[in-house]
């Protein structure tokens, strides 16, 4: 079951399209919705209920019960429309629902194409270690005009993505966009590679993306401090480890999910 309820039309024009699901490395593209959504007052205009998710609801602090879903919210910034899918975490019900996920996938695909959209921008995480202070930026598209205007844009920034795989529909909707006729690309950036602990510096380096590229102008000053003190607090936990059992720990391979 993949139902879209609509509370209001969405009254958008050549609107931007925005992936902000959780669920993936450091949560970023989450924390990076957000933002946008609080710092634009955007509206919500689409609940997308599926029956993927596991049987599980949540309680809000006024005793609410709620189920696991998707969002749809738009907002207008510098004559510009957005619309920002928004959400916890994506189709999850077995280790990878991929079925779900493409079946999702293809229905916002045609969803976005009635609307119009100008282009896709979806985000994600590429986990490292141990998020830096400073994470380097990845990019990857469905054209080598975008990868040309990125590189414009970015200049020494630019790391193009290339010979690794994307899990999820962060990766997705970016491939698939382009039998759609529709202009994507994602923007990868450094994190921890889990989505248990919060990428505060990974997300506000994507929103420091997003204002180069739209000129949107959003105060993450909360986040670097949020990471600053999970950094801090997880690499006292590291040197609680000896030296010796330091040298015996396995190295971690760089990936992504989004």
């Amino acid at each position: 079951m993949i139902e879209f309820i609509h509370y209001r039309d969405l009254d958008v024009k050549k609107p931007v399209f925005l992936y902000c699901v959780g669920g993936g490395m450091g949560n970023v593209a989450r924390l990076v919705g957000y933002k946008l959504i609080k710092t634009f007052n955007a509206k919500k205009t689409t609940t997308i209920l599926l029956d993927c998710y596991p049987d599980v609801v949540y309680s809000t602090k006024r005793g609410i019960l709620r189920v696991p879903k998707l969002s749809i919210y738009t907002f207008e910034e510098n004559n510009q429309d957005y619309v920002v899918l928004y959400g916890e975490m994506q189709p999850n019900l077995q280790p990878f629902d991929s079925l779900t996920r493409y079946r999702l996938s293809y229905r916002l695909l045609k969803f976005v194409k009635k609307l119009n959209v100008k282009e896709i921008v979806s985000l994600g995480g590429y986990g490292v270690e141990i998020e830096p202070e400073k994470p380097k930026l990845y990019f990857s598209a469905n054209s080598t005009k975008i990868i040309d205007a990125l590189k414009s844009i970015f200049k020494e920034e630019f790391n193009l993505y290339r010979r690794g795989t994307v899990a999820g529909m962060s990766g997705l909707l970016v491939a698939l966009a382009k039998y759609f006729k529709i202009p994507a690309y994602l923007i990868l950036s450094e994190t921890y590679p889990t989505a248990s602990l919060y990428g505060y510096f990974g997300a506000s380096k994507l929103l420091e993306a997003l204002k180069k590229i739209y000129q949107l102008e959003v105060d993450y000053k909360d986040y670097l401090e949020k990471g600053s003190k999970l950094k801090k607090k997880i690499e006292k936990q590291l040197n609680i480890q000896s030296p010796q059992k330091s040298e015996q720990l396995p190295k971690r391979n760089i990936y992504c999910f989004g």
